[in-house]
């Protein structure tokens, strides 16, 4: 098989570098990374064979230019990673496909709901999926009968920017909150998980892997451990088949007593990624063999159990500043 060109934007963030990681790892595919960021002291650029500085998704001439890269490196696959970039590769993905790229990114109504945690609540409601109560923000609104403390954190947002925890319900008088919607959610205690999913382009699903977020920092796991917990592995592949999953995923819970409360489904690459690659299963590389045809063996979807992942900083190190133009 010929080389396999791949292009991956946002490459500074966690979840790209994860992503480069590991299509490094696996052997069976010859794979060429192009690695593409608005900022040209991306760390990415230097795990990737070649880098182009591209305008934010948020100008006018992205996707134009995201274009022109890849067919001049005559790119196969393009793999998008960050939330603000989803909705505008899943809007053009009929114009990227008929220059021959196929899009990593699920269906625009998919990303749209799970961009949107008050959208995401009431699927739950209208799927009996257990998941904590939620409102729209209203600084006038009682929100009567929902259980102290709360949540405050932006409707549309990834991270824990603007993410406010109060225990009575009259602070919400003196939150200073930027111009932007917010939701009000019932605080949830418990153990922290992620589920990574690996769907078929179809929408079938073919795996889950839950790890349990240890030590949480700015939103990203630092220190966890993958479980082979069966209720909530086949839990999570029926939410994501009901949430109509085609592409990259996760899904977060809280687990309270014997329950998992549904916090959020990410239509994308957690920064976690690589517990669950390091595990078993490389979700990446099995998404490019299944939208190349190839059979995905049932080794391929096993991953060890109590298999623990502790991060640390890694730095990298130049002295020629030109390095990064190009």
């Amino acid at each position: 098989m010929d080389t396999i060109k791949v292009l991956i934007t946002s490459a500074g963030s966690a979840p790209a570098i994860g992503v480069i990681k590991a299509l490094r790892q696996q052997k069976e595919i010859k794979i060429r990374i192009i690695a593409v960021d608005m900022d040209r002291l991306s760390a990415g650029f230097y795990l990737a064979d070649d880098f182009y500085l591209v305008p934010s998704s948020q100008e006018s001439n992205f996707i134009s230019e995201i274009i022109k890269i890849c067919k001049k490196e005559k790119v196969s696959f393009l793999i998008p990673i960050i939330d603000e970039e989803l909705p505008f590769f899943a809007k053009e993905q009929k114009l990227l496909e008929s220059v021959g790229l196929r899009v990593l990114v699920n269906n625009l109504e998919v990303i749209e709901r799970g961009n949107d945690k008050y959208a995401t609540y009431l699927f739950c409601r209208e799927h009996n999926i257990l998941a904590p109560e939620t409102y729209l923000f209203s600084p006038r609104s009682k929100y009567s009968g929902i259980s102290l403390p709360i949540i405050v954190k932006p409707r549309w947002g990834r991270g824990s920017q603007f993410l406010y925890k109060l225990k009575d319900l009259n602070q919400l008088d003196y939150l200073s909150l930027p111009n932007r919607e917010f939701v009000v959610q019932e605080f949830i205690s418990g153990r922290e998980y992620t589920v990574d999913i690996l769907a078929q382009p179809d929408g079938t699903i073919l795996q889950a892997i839950p790890r349990e977020r240890i030590v949480v920092k700015a939103g990203m796991m630092y220190k966890g451990r993958t479980e082979k917990n069966k209720g909530l592995i086949e839990y999570a592949k029926r939410i994501a088949q009901k949430f109509g999953i085609n592409g990259p995923c996760n899904i977060q819970f809280i687990e309270k007593g014997d329950k998992f409360y549904l916090i959020e489904v990410n239509p994308k690459f957690a920064a976690g990624l690589p517990l669950t690659v390091n595990a078993g299963i490389n979700i990446p590389f099995l998404l490019i063999k299944m939208h190349l045809g190839m059979r995905v063996s049932s080794q391929e979807l096993e991953f060890k159990d109590n298999f623990y992942m502790l991060r640390y900083w890694e730095e990298i190190y130049f002295s020629n500043y030109k390095k990064v133009e190009h």
